[in-house]
């Protein structure tokens, strides 16, 4: 539980300070991004903890702490761009810097939503690394491959919004 911790805070760390590089210099970042949510955490921490049954450790530990700063940074950049697109050009015109404005206003919404993200990506380590000593014998490749694939898919459907979704339903 120590590790996850550890990990989770390094991580989120590192990811603040990402997002706010890209924001005072005005940067995006990479589209790829977007497909990094709730669902592929939980399905990537399905495929770590699978190796973690086979006891390789440093592996699991590093790629989980990659995995944690891109989700981190997806959902760092979600409350960045919905504050950022309704507020930034309010905020400005008050004779706010980028940098006062990432201080004084956005940086308190990527707290919070850091707050609540840290809580979620820990209670995920937790439960992927219970379960994978529980259940290592039951879940075979093919059961996990089906699993992480459903995942994918319900990121990518997730990503859209409701309008293109329902053009290509119809």
């Amino acid at each position: 539980m120590l590790i996850s911790v550890l990990i989770n805070g390094l991580a989120i760390i590192l990811a603040f300070y990402i997002i706010k590089i890209y924001t005072l210099n005005n940067k995006e970042l990479p589209m790829f991004l977007k497909y990094f949510g709730n669902y592929l955490i939980a399905g990537s921490f399905l495929i770590l903890f699978y190796i973690y049954g086979h006891k390789k450790m440093n592996t699991v530990h590093f790629l989980s702490f990659l995995i944690l700063l891109v989700y981190y940074i997806r959902q760092f950049n979600v409350t960045r761009k919905k504050f950022h697109e309704n507020f930034r050009s309010m905020v400005m015109s008050f004779g706010y810097t980028r940098k006062t404005y990432f201080k004084s206003f956005l940086s308190k919404k990527l707290i919070k939503s850091g707050i609540e993200s840290f809580f979620y990506a820990n209670a995920m380590y937790i439960l992927f690394q219970t379960l994978s000593k529980n259940i290592y014998e039951e879940l075979n490749g093919i059961k996990l491959i089906i699993i992480f694939l459903l995942l994918i898919l319900a990121s990518y459907i997730d990503s859209f919004n409701e309008e293109k979704i329902y053009k290509n339903v119809k």
